[in-house]
């Protein structure tokens, strides 16, 4: 639904569910992705060095993907590594602090945002697309979560991954549910806010 139809399914790293919640400690390196756009996904990105946890929907494995491989071009000395999962295990991770960042295809309903906040996290969206055009009924928000860091802000490598996702080639990776040139800067701007210390448009 959300990737043309000649993409092939990610190679992703799959976890069992437990599994996600040492992540972070088990220092696994990241799946590595071909680039297949020459150009740079903005000017003047920051290079960086460290690893991205991204805990995600499978139902949008294929964007992340394209997301991935994006963002590895312009940040190889960056380990990724991703793992789907279903929604509720995605609060758990954003929750125990194992996600950096965490794609959904909906925002997180009251008991994953008590999850989250009952353990001080509070991660905080941007939303990036619609799961299909506007004015279907299937047109749901898809946002990605960022968790928070130390001193109350994501961190800059999961900042940039959400710039990718809002990039005009990320929002490319859409088959109808891309941003309209208002929406990308209203949401560029929410997420500034949010590094900022402020909150973002989705929560």
């Amino acid at each position: 639904m959300l990737m043309p139809p000649d993409l092939r399914p990610a190679d992703f790293v799959r976890f069992p569910r437990r599994s996600l919640l040492l992540l972070a400690l088990a220092g696994v390196a990241g799946t590595a992705f071909a680039a297949t756009a020459p150009q740079s996904y903005r000017t003047n990105a920051p290079q960086l060095q460290g690893k991205l946890t991204i805990v995600g929907a499978r139902a949008m494995a294929r964007v992340v993907e394209r997301w991935v491989a994006i963002f590895r071009r312009e940040h190889p000395d960056v380990d990724v590594i991703v793992a789907p999962a279903g929604s509720g295990v995605v609060a758990e991770a954003l929750a125990d602090g194992v996600a950096d960042v965490a794609p959904l295809p909906r925002v997180l309903n009251q008991s994953e945002r008590g999850l989250t906040m009952a353990s001080s996290r509070d991660p905080r969206g941007v939303v990036v697309g619609f799961a299909s055009a506007r004015g279907q009924s299937s047109a749901r928000p898809l946002v990605i979560y960022l968790n928070k860091a130390t001193g109350g802000q994501p961190n800059g490598i999961a900042t940039e991954f959400a710039r990718v996702a809002l990039s005009p080639e990320g929002q490319r990776q859409f088959a109808a549910g891309a941003l309209t040139g208002v929406e990308r800067k209203h949401a560029l701007s929410a997420l500034g806010g949010l590094v900022g210390g402020m909150p973002a448009t989705a929560q």
